[in-house]
């Protein structure tokens, strides 16, 4: 009976440690700062709206190649990068070709397989949204999507919510201002 009891204590360690570990690789997974390195031929970011000059003009991206898209909000906080396969729009084309498609994308870096661009998001000063993170109410800074930045987590848990607060808080509660924010922090701190 005691061996058991030892057995089932060792089980339940092994089984809470494994569950640690994994939850911090998935936790380093979401965070921005979790992407791949960078490939030794990357190249330094050059002037807004200017291709990287080292780049040859023979140097085209290929098909298959990745697209790393790291938006940047007015304020110069970083919103979620997205990371994905490259357009078809883009593949053949050298650094000047992508400059001319999207004037507005800073070119970080380049390879044939790897583009990673900064993009400028068209958000107001002081425009943001009230939204969910880490099962509570947060204030952000830019639109719901990648043009977004936590700003706050404040101190009101989801659950104690209505379901219908909970569904306009997933979606995200725009605001224009500090006023606006104001009052959806109020009638969320009243209750329904």
């Amino acid at each position: 009976m005691r061996g058991e009891r030892w057995l089932t204590y060792g089980l339940g360690l092994l089984v809470g440690v494994a569950s640690f570990w994994l939850a911090y690789r998935w936790s380093q997974l979401l965070e921005p700062s979790s992407l791949p390195p960078e490939p030794p031929r990357a190249r330094a970011a050059p002037p807004q709206g200017e291709p990287p000059v080292e780049a040859a003009a023979s140097e085209r991206l290929a098909p298959g190649a990745e697209l790393i898209q790291r938006y940047r909000l007015p304020s110069g906080a970083e919103g979620l990068p997205v990371v994905g396969p490259l357009p078809s729009e883009l593949v053949g084309l050298d650094p000047q070709g992508v400059a001319r498609l999207h004037p507005d994308w800073q070119i970080e870096s380049w390879a044939a397989d790897r583009l990673v661009v900064v993009v400028p998001c068209a958000v107001q000063p002081g425009e943001g949204f009230v939204g969910l993170q880490e099962d509570h109410v947060a204030v952000f800074e830019g639109r719901p999507g990648p043009c977004s930045a936590l700003r706050e987590l404040t101190d009101i848990p989801a659950g104690q919510l209505a379901r219908f607060l909970l569904t306009d808080l997933r979606e995200g509660i725009p605001f224009r201002d500090e006023n606006e924010l104001l009052q959806i922090m109020e009638g969320l701190r009243e209750g329904p």
